[in-house]
């Protein structure tokens, strides 16, 4: 509704200068609000928006969007950029954010801090607060016996005659220092609260390996496009965002988690999967090997190697039978490296890479992940894996859309394989 200051003068004075000022000042305001109030205000309009107006209010608000070619040019992503940006601000650096940066590329992602162990290998702290953890790894600081070897007497060097003195001239234990018994042997090292690990009565064990790697782990739950899972510019893309949320300190490792189910009874099994508009797709084909001397299936646990490949044989046109090997190798992981080889010396720290935690193996079910080393980046973009028995020879291959990783991310790799 439109008011006429003017009108709201008095009869007697409208027609003079105070009505000329008034009619000036109404002009004005009108003209701040139709060339600034207005267009501020419709600014942030979703509807009124295009995709380059999403980055821009992105970046009025501290995150920069990485616009490349591919997903990362569509509107969709520049939308879910700028939605999730208070969010992943509010919360920076927690399971929400993360939440909230995965939801931006489709992903369904878990965030975990890493641990050395003592082999080298950095490990995820799967769940931090289960009972059963908190059974086995809480330290009581005597350690279930007395701590104490021997608690020296004599000078102290405090009053010059073996006694602590207290403010009021006081003595603790009138001057004699107890000496106590060799500790009873209960499997624990002595612990001391001056100790260099610092330890509290509530730790877990692992509290003192901790380190400032984390590992970002993610499963995709959709297909860029007929050939690609994530493109090599949405890998650059989600590089970039996850820079922006971690804290400075710390070191992000990408893990991809790729589940794979194999039906026993066809000659390859394909799974599809969408894009995010349903626009297109991309299929996962995947074959196990029949051994010809029993006629039945193999097995997934009689698995000793899996090796990953940036080709593909396209099992549409290729028998099975007939693949030996992934056709463009990049690397492999040994199933069977035990901690054992490591302290024997039969594999070296060079070799650690090589091995992989065994989440689950059965006839019907293979689930691992690469040992994660430090700053290491021997997972590279892949999109094919076959596995080899221990005579090498293969017995199951897989192919699927690439899964692209960049040469700035450090990087690891988890996989489920499930026989149906």
């Amino acid at each position: 509704m439109n008011i006429n200051f003017k009108k709201l003068l008095p009869r007697i004075l409208q027609d003079t200068r105070w009505g000329e000022l008034i009619e000036a000042v109404q002009s004005v305001l009108t003209t701040v609000k139709t060339d600034k109030i207005d267009i501020i205000r419709s600014r942030y309009e979703l509807d009124n928006m295009t995709g380059d107006d999403y980055i821009t209010a992105a970046k009025e608000l501290g995150y920069v969007v990485k616009n490349y070619d591919g997903y990362c040019d569509s509107d969709e992503y520049k939308l879910r950029e700028l939605y999730t940006t208070i969010p992943r601000m509010w919360y920076k650096n927690t399971y929400s954010g993360y939440d909230y940066l995965s939801f931006i590329y489709g992903l369904t992602a878990n965030v975990y801090p890493l641990y050395y162990d003592n082999q080298q290998v950095l490990r995820p702290v799967l769940d931090w607060a289960t009972q059963d953890e908190n059974d086995t790894s809480n330290f009581t600081l005597d350690r279930e016996g007395d701590n104490a070897e021997l608690c020296y007497q004599g000078d102290w060097g405090l009053d010059g005659e073996g006694s602590f003195l207290l403010d009021n001239g006081e003595t603790l234990d009138n001057g004699i220092i107890y000496v106590y018994n060799t500790p009873i042997n209960d499997g624990y090292a002595m612990m001391y609260l001056d100790d260099i690990y610092g330890y509290i009565l509530d730790q877990e064990n692992i509290i003192n390996s901790i380190t400032r790697h984390i590992l970002y782990s993610y499963e995709m739950k959709y297909v860029e496009s007929s050939t690609a899972f994530i493109s090599d510019n949405t890998a650059r893309a989600l590089y970039y965002d996850l820079m922006q949320h971690k804290r400075k300190t710390e070191i992000p490792y990408f893990e991809p988690f790729l589940e794979i189910s194999t039906n026993r009874s066809s000659l390859y099994t394909t799974e599809n999967y969408t894009t995010w508009d349903s626009a297109s797709s991309g299929q996962v084909r995947s074959w196990v090997k029949q051994n010809s001397s029993s006629g039945t299936l193999y097995d997934i646990s009689s698995g000793d190697i899996v090796r990953f490949g940036s080709g593909s044989y396209d099992l549409t046109i290729n028998s099975g039978e007939l693949i030996t090997d992934v056709e463009n190798y990049l690397f492999q992981v040994k199933l069977n490296i035990s901690s054992g080889e490591i302290s024997s010396g039969t594999v070296s720290s060079g070799d650690l890479s090589l091995g992989c935690d065994i989440i689950s193996k059965s006839e019907d079910e293979l689930e691992f992940r690469k040992w994660i080393i430090q700053k290491n980046k021997t997972v590279k973009t892949f999109s094919e894996i076959a596995i080899w028995d221990i005579t090498s020879s293969c017995i199951y291959y897989a192919e699927f859309p690439t899964i692209n990783l960049t040469d700035t991310m450090y990087t690891n790799v988890s996989m489920k394989i499930n026989l149906i």
